[in-house]
């Protein structure tokens, strides 16, 4: 007596298995699925704006890089990298609808001493970016994927600085006599703190210009100023002599 070898190949029986058959069928149902939405979705395109702080951020989605402003593009689901030299970079995943508008809204902050900082901002030549990040970080932006509460209060605070500084407290005016042997005043300390002019060498948004006719009065320029309630953490001073 002999036993009968099958002669059914083992990939034969691979497939005769129930559980193989039932995960085949689902893949093939998963590629029409695919197959399908790409058809429906064939002509079709999804609006992406976007407004994000810096004014001239390095933003990519998938592989191209976009400016600030509105684009056509291909429905799907990507992710938005946002950097800036000096600021911290910042990944935003957005599903884009079919036939949909999206709007992307985020600002970027650097860090100092473990928080935030927006130092950035504070510097003359990117006054644009500070009216955007302004407008971002408000209160009142719902369109602000990533609202900061310590960015609106930045901006709470600066601008406060900077009512104050066009305010009626500008000019400051400051002088000291002293007398000579016959008892004659002698000016020995005079300072004037002004608006700066364009063509002062400041670098912040707030600056002010102090005319002094000593060098060493800057710290009493600058005590001038913090009793007026400025705060020199968001000032800068130009200090001249005349």
């Amino acid at each position: 007596m002999y036993s009968e070898v099958s002669t059914v190949s083992p990939v034969r029986q691979f497939f005769h298995q129930k559980w193989v058959r039932i995960v085949l069928i689902l893949d093939l149902l998963a590629i029409i699925a695919v197959i399908v939405v790409a058809i429906v979705n064939t002509g079709k395109t999804s609006v992406v704006t976007f407004n994000i702080a810096p004014v001239d951020a390095f933003i990519k989605m998938g592989d191209t890089y976009y400016n600030n402003g509105t684009y056509q593009v291909s429905p799907g689901s990507y992710d938005v990298r946002i950097s800036h030299e000096g600021l911290n970079t910042k990944t935003i995943r957005v599903d884009l609808a079919p036939n949909s508008t999206t709007n992307v809204t985020a600002f970027l902050s650097g860090t100092k001493d473990g928080q935030p900082s927006y130092e950035f901002y504070e510097q003359k030549d990117n006054y644009d970016s500070y009216q955007l990040l302004a407008s971002i970080a408000s209160a009142d932006n719902n369109r602000t994927i990533d609202h900061d509460t310590s960015a609106e209060l930045f901006i709470a605070e600066y601008q406060e600085q900077y009512n104050l500084y066009y305010s009626s407290v500008i000019p400051i005016n400051y002088q000291t006599f002293t007398t000579d042997s016959a008892g004659e005043p002698l000016l020995d300390k005079s300072i004037t703190i002004k608006r700066a002019g364009n063509n002062a060498g400041c670098k912040k948004l707030l600056c002010l210009q102090a005319l002094m006719i000593n060098r060493d009065s800057n710290p009493i320029a600058d005590a001038l100023l913090e009793e007026k309630g400025f705060n020199l953490d968001y000032l800068e001073v130009y200090y001249e002599t005349f």
